[in-house]
């Protein structure tokens, strides 16, 4: 009988026969909610377009990067491990982390290397300053 009296309604969702997945996303989202409680709606609802690529964000690029000036010689082992979210630019850009792996004796020598330019810099603002 409850079917005839909900015949001609249109349903968005029927939740009766949502997959795993679906509800796997449901969780997803509504533990963002939770765990962002006075967040700003149009922010989250912009995180969330990011994050489950429905718009995409411009990704600042490694290439050219002081990071990258400074690693290149060393071979050094990288990979992308997520992104943060810059707006400060104006428009939305996604920030790479960066895994930096390598033996010790190639990182000890980067950091070494690392450590000699910041101490260059220093000897040169020092002396600019006398």
């Amino acid at each position: 009988m409850t079917e005839n009296k909900n015949k001609g309604v249109e349903y968005n969702v029927d939740v009766d026969r949502l997959a795993k997945g679906d509800k796997q996303l449901v969780r997803e989202l509504t533990d963002i909610f939770d765990k962002n409680p006075n967040t700003n709606l149009k922010l989250l609802a912009e995180t969330l377009r990011v994050k489950y690529g429905i718009d995409e964000a411009e990704i600042m690029p490694i290439e050219g990067s002081i990071y990258e000036q400074f690693s290149k010689p060393f071979k050094l082992s990288d990979q992308i491990a997520g992104f943060m979210q810059d707006y400060s630019s104006g428009k939305r850009v996604r920030i790479p982390y960066i895994n930096l792996s390598g033996d010790l004796k190639t990182l000890n020598s980067f950091v070494q290397h690392i450590y000699d330019a910041g101490y260059q810099m220093g000897k040169v603002d020092s002396e600019k300053k006398e």
